[in-house]
């Protein structure tokens, strides 16, 4: 096809679909589509557009939406853009771009090339088990949930809520060259994955808290550049999260107990000749306790080093000693594919000032209120323990006003192993605070030893025209 020149001055850049640029694990059968007008000339704008949707790069290179080829609308629209081409699949990946003509009639350039794909569109395409290491069966009150200890004395079942971290893994071959590999995870309450050693993308307190019953969020990753030749290994680790919270905060803070932690994993494998395969959650992956020792939302979390199991998550760690994970209930709610911005961290604080109210006890002022968390750096003997705790105001004397705190503890402890320098941040909580308590650390600490972790959703990549201020 013969390319035609354009001559407008109007440039059509930074593609988004349902927000985001290049997503994978779209589930909406019509995406959202918006695209970022820009022109070096005033009073220039948008009043038609073209859309082409193709299967392959190459198609959409020769200008041919295989997909759809919307054709020119005139429209100003660019932004909620519906697609309404060919029906889309599960894991389809959709290559397009747009071009528009400005009010003179003069048409744009096409903009780069974009893509998003298709994640498991179907609960049918779901051939994982929902697995951990509660029972199989745990009761449900009618309303799905437990929100009052008082529902108790309804169920003879005991019902028990376990605070320490649950770690899965699974090893598995692979015999030939990898073509694409995408892993569907999501893990109740909170999971943190990794691949052969290595965390799995930089998201934190993971999914976002929906009702359980209706709705569960699940991320998909590109694991394809993470896989090699032979055995790799999947880990998972869970805290509790919203899905169980310790019952003190069933009723003051309307919080509901679902269950115990679980998680569901899948992992489709597409081989260099033409054959997939796929890994999932089922009573063949291995389980046993996580160093995390106590997780809650509002009271923090008790981590202990010594409890680590080296080299857990690698496919050559001895799990001899581990024992099969439970399959478990499905919580009951739709999988949902997780497109909303991610919670990550996204900015680290230095310490301003260090005061010390009474002897052996420290107050860090990172300058600031936030949500977040402290990273702790530290060397000592094994066994020490330290205590963080939070809050957002001091007392005259330098001491923590915990008042706003109400009833939440709002503190971290960290175990020591004793080896080196130890690097410590909670993965299943967090606070909002300014000052930090420190007691409990081996000789004295300087400015350096903490940092804060300020946490909050990353809409760094949905583009300026739907975060606002």
């Amino acid at each position: 096809m013969a390319r035609q020149k354009a001559n407008s001055p109007l440039t059509i850049s930074e593609l988004r679909c349902e927000y985001q640029q290049d997503p994978v694990g779209v589930d909406n059968l019509h995406p959202q589509l918006g695209w970022q007008l820009e022109s070096p000339d005033l009073g220039i704008r948008q009043v038609a557009y073209q859309v082409l949707v193709a299967r392959t790069p190459a198609l959409l290179d020769s200008d041919q939406g295989d997909l759809w080829d919307s054709g020119k609308v005139k429209s100003s629209d660019s932004v909620h853009v519906f697609y309404h081409g060919s029906a889309l699949s599960s894991r389809l990946r959709c290559y397009w771009k747009a071009r528009g003509w400005d009010k003179a009639g003069h048409r744009s350039n096409w903009s780069q090339p974009g893509f998003w794909e298709m994640g498991l569109l179907r609960q049918e395409d779901w051939q994982g088990q929902w697995i951990g290491s509660g029972p199989l069966h745990e009761p449900r009150p009618a309303s799905g949930f437990f929100k009052s200890t008082n529902e108790l004395s309804e169920v003879n079942q005991r019902v028990t809520v376990d605070g320490r971290s649950t770690l899965l893994r699974k090893t598995f071959m692979l015999a030939k060259p990898v073509l694409r590999a995408r892993l569907y995870v999501t893990g109740l309450g909170y999971y943190e994955a990794s691949c052969n050693g290595k965390r799995i993308g930089d998201r934190v307190l993971a999914p976002a808290k929906t009702n359980y019953r209706k709705w569960i969020l699940y991320d998909t990753y590109d694991l394809t550049a993470r896989l090699t030749p032979g055995t790799n290994a999947i880990g998972i680790m869970l805290g509790n999260g919203w899905f169980n919270p310790y019952p003190k905060w069933w009723e003051p803070y309307r919080m509901q107990w679902f269950g115990s932690k679980r998680a569901l994993v899948q992992l489709h494998v597409e081989y260099a000749d033409g054959s997939s395969e796929e890994i999932v959650s089922d009573g063949s992956w291995k389980t046993s306790p996580g160093p995390v020792l106590r997780s809650c939302i509002y009271d923090g979390e008790v981590y202990d080093a010594r409890e680590e199991l080296p080299r857990w998550n690698q496919a050559d760690a001895n799990d001899a000693n581990w024992i099969p994970a439970n399959v478990v209930e499905p919580p009951g709610g739709r999988l949902v594919s997780h497109l909303m911005p991610p919670i990550k961290v996204i900015e680290h604080l230095p310490t301003v000032a260090v005061k010390r109210p009474k002897p052996g006890v420290q107050v860090f002022d990172f300058g600031q209120n936030f949500a977040g968390w402290s990273r702790l750096s530290v060397s000592g003997p094994r066994g020490t323990r330290i205590h963080l705790r939070y809050a957002e105001d001091v007392r005259e004397d330098g001491s923590l006003d915990v008042t706003s705190n109400e009833k939440a503890e709002a503190a971290d402890t960290y175990v020591m192993k004793g080896e080196g320098v130890e690097v410590y941040e909670p993965r299943f909580t967090f606070h909002g605070f300014r000052y930090v308590e420190l007691t409990g650390f081996p000789g004295e600490p300087g400015l350096t030893n903490l940092l804060g972790c300020v946490v909050h959703t990353d809409c760094a990549n949905t583009g300026s025209f739907v975060c606002g201020n």
